[in-house]
């Protein structure tokens, strides 16, 4: 212990000392005199700071000890946990209070510390500061208020109950629970998100959890304070004109403490939250959602109403080259859709998954002129792989060629890098386009999936129909536009919340470079489709 504490003051003062007197005290006179006479009083106050430094230094040691100890005893956590959304949450969380309490404001330079190269190192002796290849994370309080939006999400989109997500039933998936202080912060982040509906529900089950007295406290966990709750509750009940409710609440709380910050914060998220909307866009908006969750819903099943057009089979997908094929499966002729079983191996899916686990970074969408915009409608993780960056990139590559005809590569802006995306609790990406109106682009999307997602996490077509459930080293290939080069809006796609496990999808965007300009021809016919034109193609147009 007393190894770990000298390491950590040497840490702490090494933080604090960067902060010197400024550079142009050699330049007075009257600033070195009094530099030389105040040396006492400086000396006094460099003691204060050690004290106040081996204070909590002492704090920060304790927890270290306590926490090592933790992590070594108790075995319980396991990937098949951690799968599960409220232990996510509780990860998330525990991460978020724990680490932010020990090392208060000094946690973002302490990651930075912890982030050094490995042969940096602070003295001879062995070092409890371990830095590998792997990049170190500590979540924070904005995690905590996303991943309490991302169970809201899971609520809405897949028809949960607070009931059974507090007792960490998720359609049958089980897991550990939430606490009732658990329900109350998810609430707290729904309001502040403008979801005043699931707000009260999350409160209303904080508190009849609380008195039921069926989940108490995680050991440690702070104490559910129902005085504010019931205030919180009370002021949104106002805030709609439930006066009666509002009063009843208030009359319960006017002799007891609250917490006036948490209520003023309250406040001041009702007074930002907007209520008057359009009703016909609202109504059509709900209208689109429904189809949108009914999709997401499916799990394993590719349509909600089964076609019945007799071109959607199953086939072997012809190649550039001879007695090589794929097998494929036409989801939809307009917009052509169609799926490619078995296309990569486990051993190039795993590749690219490896290749960018240091990378990746939050994807970010346009927004009107605006680009680079943090959006709450997506929250995969991106990162690029270059088709030069292994043999394996330019393999996969080369078979995207085989099966397309489009040239894969980056020769004359034939194709984009590979976008890698994982997703983790709740991920998904709303309904959007790949291409552009105004700009002809990204002519083809071809998407791979490098794994297995139990539950959730479906790629949809919303005004096709069309959901399709992830399988490792499965592709899913879309045209963007119609043969007549128009941008084909019914490929509107995407990527539905991930309920069990985690998602990763690999994509690679054809462009329409110089070496593809002439690859694929025109359509015999105004109405030509994309499948139309495939078996011309195929038969070399002859009749």
């Amino acid at each position: 212990m007393n190894k770990v504490i000298r390491r950590l003051v040497s840490f702490m003062c090494a933080l604090t000392l960067v902060q010197r007197t400024s550079s142009d005290v050699m330049m007075s006179s009257m600033k070195i005199e009094r530099m030389v006479k105040n040396e006492e009083s400086l000396l006094q106050q460099l003691k204060t700071f050690i004290d106040d430094q081996l204070d909590r230094i002492k704090i920060m040691a304790q927890f270290f000890a306590d926490r090592w100890l933790e992590i070594h005893m108790d075995n319980s956590t396991t990937q098949t946990e951690l799968d599960h959304p409220n232990a996510i949450f509780h990860v998330i969380k525990h991460f978020s209070e724990k680490y932010g309490t020990a090392l208060g404001n000094k946690l973002d330079i302490f990651l930075h510390f912890a982030k050094r190269p490995k042969d940096i190192v602070v003295s001879d002796e062995e070092d409890i500061f371990v830095s590998d290849e792997e990049d170190i994370f500590v979540s924070d309080e904005e995690d905590i208020h996303t991943a309490s939006l991302a169970l809201i999400r899971l609520q809405k989109l897949y028809n949960l109950s607070v009931s059974d997500m507090i007792n960490g039933d998720y359609l049958g998936f089980k897991g550990p629970f939430l606490t009732s202080l658990d329900a109350f912060e998810i609430g707290l982040h729904a309001l502040e998100d403008k979801d005043i509906n699931k707000s009260l529900e999350w409160l209303h089950a904080s508190l009849t959890k609380q008195s039921d007295g069926t989940y108490s406290q995680w050991k440690g966990e702070e104490k559910l304070d129902i005085a504010t709750v019931k205030a919180i509750i009370g002021h949104t009940y106002l805030y709609f004109g439930k006066v009666e409710e509002a009063e009843s609440l208030d009359n319960e709380t006017k002799m007891l403490n609250t917490n006036h910050s948490l209520v003023l914060r309250v406040k001041n998220a009702l007074r930002k939250t907007e209520t008057e909307e359009d009703g016909a866009e609202l109504e059509e908006r709900s209208r689109y959602y429904d189809n949108y969750t009914k999709l997401c819903r499916l799990q394993s099943q590719f349509y909600e109403e089964p076609p019945n057009d007799v071109r959607l089979v199953c086939r072997y997908r012809e190649t550039l080259l001879p007695y090589y094929r794929f097998q494929e499966e036409l989801l939809s002729i307009s917009p052509f859709v169609s799926l490619i079983y078995k296309f990569t191996t486990d051993t190039e899916s795993e590749f690219f998954k490896t290749a960018v686990r240091n990378k990746l970074e939050r994807g970010r969408t346009f927004k009107g002129k605006h680009r680079g915009v943090v959006s709450k409608g997506r929250t995969g993780h991106i990162a690029w792989v270059d088709n030069e960056d292994s043999e394996i990139a330019n393999q996969v590559a080369e078979k995207i060629t085989q099966v397309t005809g489009f040239n894969a590569s980056r020769i004359d802006y034939s194709a984009d890098a590979y976008q890698v995306v994982n997703y983790g609790l709740a991920g998904h990406y709303y309904v959007h386009l790949d291409a552009k109106e105004d700009i002809f682009e990204r002519i083809m999307t071809f998407l791979i999936y490098l794994s297995d997602v139990e539950m959730g996490g479906a790629t949809i077509f919303p005004k096709v129909g069309i959901s399709v459930s992830p399988q490792k080293n499965m592709a899913l290939l879309w045209y963007n536009y119609s043969p007549a080069h128009e941008l084909d809006i019914l490929t509107e796609h995407a990527g539905c919340p991930v309920l069990k496990g985690q998602k990763w999808i690999l994509t690679k965007w054809i462009l329409p470079g110089k070496s593809n300009i002439f690859r694929r021809r025109c359509g015999l016919k105004p109405n030509s489709t994309q499948l139309d034109i495939e078996d011309n193609m195929r038969r070399k147009y002859r009749t």
